[in-house]
């Protein structure tokens, strides 16, 4: 590329500015690379005018680009002769260690170890140790690559469903615990749930949960309460097993993987409770049953024992002739409205009439009595009733267990609801 005088001259006052700043002697190669008369090391220059020029340097001065690279070039032999200070450190580092460890086998110290070196420096060589294994982390302590790994299945989960909740401490217990719990204190998007208090549970129930409330409790509260539910009262985590017993198995309660319902409160401040609105279980009419029947059967049983007695009993005070004679037992009542009925009845008349002439004699002319049905059976279910049982019918299909007031005694009280696996992969629901 050739160059106008003017351009010469703009080059050569360029070169003298640069003199008298104080550079060395630059030397500019036909290979465009930069060599140092001091140090021999090129620095190369790449690209463009455009792609090296600094900021406010304008394209086509060849010298603000050189004392440009120049500038580099010194703080490049800065760095390199750090560099290679850090590398002589660290050879001799290495080399340090690799006497230590000759020595450490030989089983010999100091200077005959070590030939060629000064017994003095070799004395005060020390063996490096190698690095310890990591400690396994306590039996009640979950590892961080679980935590995290937890916190991360959370988030997943939680992202797409509308809750309140709050992160809490991993819980680890022998066997119970879970590496991240949550506490939840609100479900819902429009019509919120309070917890109250908050309930300890793991991400996967808190998911199940908000499923069971948006899409089956709060439909059901509308229509049969005509109130939306804004308040679940219950409890969740506990290191137990189930019922509470040591011979049974762990509880799902023990991993925050269970949640217990004792009641629902509307917005109009109704509550509907469990253990008050359910209503009878099929134990409770059962055992009425048997009742009713058991009473029949003893009252029978005392009617049946006193007939010989009240014989016995007359034919004890049965009258006797002058000559001792035993004279023939008076009619009973009974005996003679009965021969009484039987004369009109072939005389064409009609069944004796009671005292008051109103009606018939008392056990004479009615029909049969009608036997009262369960007073269990024929109540009518109330919507608080309703409501709670089309809940628990309905919860089968979103947890895998479902434990209610039918199951036994200990959950006449609540509802128990849990994610727990299954090899059936079905729900058990009672």
């Amino acid at each position: 590329m050739k160059l106008a005088p003017q351009g010469l001259a703009l080059l050569s006052k360029r070169f003298s500015l640069l003199a008298v700043a104080g550079l060395a002697v630059i030397a500019l190669r036909p290979d465009g690379r930069l060599t140092d008369a001091g140090e021999g090391a090129p620095v190369p220059i790449t690209g463009s005018a455009e792609a090296t020029s600094p900021p406010g340097v304008e394209a086509g001065g060849a010298s603000e680009r050189i004392a440009y690279v120049a500038k580099r070039q010194g703080g490049a032999r800065k760095a390199a002769k750090a560099e290679a200070e850090a590398e002589a450190r660290a050879e001799e580092d290495a080399k340090l260690k690799a006497e230590a460890e000759a020595r450490s086998r030989d089983g010999k110290g100091g200077a005959a170890a070590q030939p060629g070196k000064d017994a003095q420096t070799a004395s005060q060589a020390v063996p490096i140790p190698p690095l310890p294994e990591p400690a396994p982390p306590p039996p009640d302590v979950w590892s961080e690559a679980e935590v995290i790994d937890a916190l991360k299945e959370c988030v997943r989960l939680l992202g797409p469903i509308a809750a309140e909740i709050e992160v809490e401490e991993p819980l680890k217990k022998g066997e119970c615990g879970v590496p991240a719990p949550v506490a939840v204190r609100r479900i819902g998007a429009v019509d919120k749930v309070e917890f109250r208090p908050a309930v300890a549970l793991n991400c996967r129930m808190v998911v199940a949960l908000h499923r069971w409330i948006e899409q089956e409790v709060q439909p059901a509260a509308r229509e049969m309460l005509g109130s939306p539910v804004t308040r679940i009262s219950g409890g969740t985590y506990s290191c137990r097993n189930r019922y509470g017993l040591a011979d049974a198995t762990i509880s799902e309660h023990a991993f925050a993987n269970a949640i217990d319902i004792s009641s629902f409160t509307t917005a109009d401040g109704r509550t509907v409770n469990v253990l008050k609105h359910w209503g009878a279980t099929q134990r409770d009419i059962e055992a009425r049953r048997l009742a009713e029947e058991k009473a029949k059967a003893e009252a029978k049983a005392k009617a049946t024992a006193k007939s010989p007695a009240s014989t016995k009993a007359r034919a004890v005070v049965l009258p006797k002739d002058p000559e001792g004679r035993t004279l023939p037992p008076l009619p009973q009542r009974a005996d003679i409205q009965r021969e009484l009925k039987t004369a009109q009845m072939k005389l064409g008349g009609n069944a004796p009439h009671s005292a008051s002439g109103k009606g018939p004699a008392a056990g004479e002319g009615r029909s049969k009595p009608v036997v009262p049905i369960s007073a269990a059976a024929a109540e009518e279910p109330d919507p608080a009733q309703r409501f709670l049982r089309q809940l628990h019918r309905r919860a089968c299909g979103i947890f895998g267990t479902v434990l209610g007031p039918e199951s036994n005694e200990a959950h006449r009280d609540h509802f128990h609801l849990d994610l727990a696996q299954r090899r059936s992969k079905r729900s058990y629901c009672r």
